[in-house]
């Protein structure tokens, strides 16, 4: 029977399928090496050897062992449900496993049980994630973790739990690789453009996704890392990738480009949504907000960003103001593709007949998410101890401690401040308060560009915003900013003077984005975060889209990307839900507009801010785009 990828993927134990490390800087030399097979570091499938050691349903690389499900490298790590079947069984389980373990010499410091699975995945139900992990010390290279694992999965049938995992990890071996920008001086930044072109002559057809030049490797101090030809492979990529890296590697030898590392991984393009949000408070406000939640109206399987504000010109020279985001915010995949196939194709002008894309802020999902999180706390607040006190304090009979009592009259303040806020956010919905107004004018799926150097994606929408939900694109106040980093470097906050006086920043202008520059947005999912531009600007993004036949075609653009900063208090750029955000530089100027993310390599991609105002220029007729 034939394994998916997807499955195999999973039990390789990484989202790497092929990788070759640079020459030590001891090894350069300078002619191409004879036989430089020898001299660069080579992984298939995430080993530091050419393939695991395999033995029956049990993997074992360097630093883990464990099967028969070994998750792809990031992975997360999430309760059992106590009512689960292995979970009852685990505090009689557990002794039995340390028993185990320690016949074994295994060096443990912890035992635990987690659905542990790979961070990226958009779908686990369909393999099964509860794992025994064991945090180890590994101590030269001897089978004691593989006969241990042997052990272990013949414990976990002998007791009627056949798909319970088992893991034992060193953590030297789940360090996560991580991606840095390349600085814009260094001597492959002027090669790069004639190196890309050939090293997508090698890819040819295949079923790759993003093609980018990165610093890529372990360390924090991401300079130190390797600069590195990254491939995101599609993730259910069924082809032979080793060949490919070696012709990579031949290329890069004949070249005298040793340094440079090639890695391979399996990956996606994040632009659709796959995570709900709650929301504060202020998100049911009237006049809607940069970076707040956005969905189609009445629609509960989509939602996004409100970049901000642009003001278009007409002929006639008057300027009206509308809301920006993106067209794949507007008209979600989960929509029928009888309505999305024209727009996709060709786009949606002004007054255009046949559309009715009304859009609401927040976003129908994120508002019932966040009713369904504020019942959550009620319903703890309300257990069974507060009724009994709720009971004692009722019977004239009965005496309650006074601290015990000003607690519970505390929790019942709580509870009902908690359910105020739930009828006013409701009343915001029944009300029609959240309608922000119906979509103007959008890119479908096209590309901008005569050449392939050139071509980017294009992917916006223009919402005619009603009146009384119309704002400015005020940039965030440095009190609510709380990653440190981001604070320190962005210098366009609005502020508060000692008298509480606000004074306001805006967006103002459009600047093309420096190479190595901080660059910052604010969206829905990760708020307020800091990355930078890459010393090479851009990279090559594969995508799919649906032709006018119904066939799928694809199409390949030249985008720009913003890299994370893994560092202190800073997570990833962007992810899923930030589609439709501003990018913006540390002086308050609008660069771009986000897309989507690669969350493999971290890295996310926007349209520039020139392209987008020629594209909507193009599209509406307008003679002039800019910030009101």
């Amino acid at each position: 029977m034939e394994t998916s990828t997807r499955c195999r993927r999973r039990a390789d134990g990484s989202s790497g399928e092929a990788y070759a490390g640079p020459l030590q800087s001891t090894d350069i030399i300078p002619t191409p090496p004879q036989t430089p097979a020898y001299r660069r570091v080579r992984r298939a499938l995430a080993s530091s050897e050419e393939m695991p050691v395999v033995d029956g349903e049990i993997k074992s690389y360097e630093f883990r062992c464990g099967g028969p499900m070994l998750c792809s490298l990031p992975a997360s790590l999430t309760l059992v449900e106590i009512s689960s079947p292995v979970a009852q069984l685990w505090p009689e389980l557990e002794s039995v496993v340390e028993s185990l373990l320690q016949k074994r010499q295994v060096d443990y410091d912890m035992i635990v049980l987690r659905h542990r699975f790979w961070r990226y995945d958009t779908d686990t139900s369909r393999i099964d994630t509860a794992t025994v992990l064991v945090s180890a010390t590994k101590h030269g290279k001897n089978d004691r973790w593989l006969e241990a694992c042997q052990n272990l999965r013949q414990l976990f049938i002998s007791r009627g739990l056949p798909s319970l995992n088992i893991e034992i990890a060193d953590p030297r071996g789940l360090l996560e690789t991580i991606s840095g920008l390349v600085e814009p001086g260094q001597p492959i930044v002027k090669l790069w453009p004639e190196l890309e072109i050939d090293v997508k002559k090698i890819l040819g057809e295949r079923d790759w996704v993003v093609l980018a030049l990165l610093r890529r490797g372990t360390d924090l101090e991401t300079k130190k890392n390797p600069i590195t030809i990254s491939i995101t492979i599609d993730e259910d990529s069924t082809l032979e990738w080793v060949s490919v890296r070696e012709q990579i590697v031949k290329l890069l030898d004949y070249k005298k480009l040793h340094y440079l590392a090639v890695e391979i991984i399996r990956g996606r393009i994040v632009c659709n949504q796959s995570n709900r949000q709650v929301l504060f408070e202020e998100s049911y406000e009237t006049p809607a907000k940069m970076g707040s939640s956005i969905g189609p109206h009445d629609f509960p399987k989509s939602w996004g960003t409100l970049g901000g504000f642009v003001r278009l010109k007409d002929a006639a020279g008057q300027w009206r103001t509308f809301g920006l985001t993106c067209y794949h915010c507007v008209a979600p995949e989960s929509m029928p593709i009888s309505k999305r196939m024209l727009w996709d194709q060709k786009g949606i002008r002004p007054f255009e007949a046949g559309h009715d894309l009304d859009m609401d802020q927040p976003s129908l999902a994120d508002h019932e998410e966040t009713l369904s999180y504020l019942d959550g706390i009620i319903e703890r607040l309300q257990s069974p101890e507060f009724y009994e006190i709720e009971k004692r304090l009722a019977d004239p009979n009965d005496f309650v401690l006074p601290y015990i009592a000003r607690q519970h009259e505390a929790t019942k303040r709580r509870i009902t401040g908690i359910q105020q806020q739930q009828h006013r956010s409701r009343q915001f919905f029944t009300t029609g308060k959240q309608k922000l107004g119906t979509v103007f004018a959008a890119s479908g799926f096209r590309q901008n560009g005569p050449s392939n150097r050139d071509t980017g994606t294009l992917d916006w929408a223009l919402i005619a915003v009603n009146a009384e939900r119309a704002s400015t694109n005020m940039l965030p106040q440095s009190e609510t900013i709380v990653k440190a980093k981001a604070k320190a470097e962005f210098t366009a906050c609005s502020t508060k003077d000692t008298n509480g006086v606000l004074h306001p920043c805006f967006v103002t202008g459009a600047q093309p984005p420096i190479p190595g520059a901080p660059l910052f947005k604010f969206g829905r999912s990760t708020d307020f975060t800091m990355g930078a531009y890459n010393g090479v600007g851009k990279c090559l993004v594969k995508s799919w889209k649906r032709g006018m036949d119904g066939k799928l075609v694809h199409t390949i653009c030249h985008d720009h990307m913003v890299i994370s900063r893994p560092v202190h208090d800073e997570t990833h750029f962007s992810h899923s839900g930030d589609s439709g955000a501003f990018v913006i530089d540390r002086y308050g100027a609008l660069v771009g507009l986000l897309f989507g993310d690669n969350p493999v390599t971290q890295v996310s991609f926007f349209t520039s801010a020139a392209d987008l105002f020629e594209d909507i220029k193009l599209m509406t007729g307008a003679v002039d785009v800019d910030l009101p």
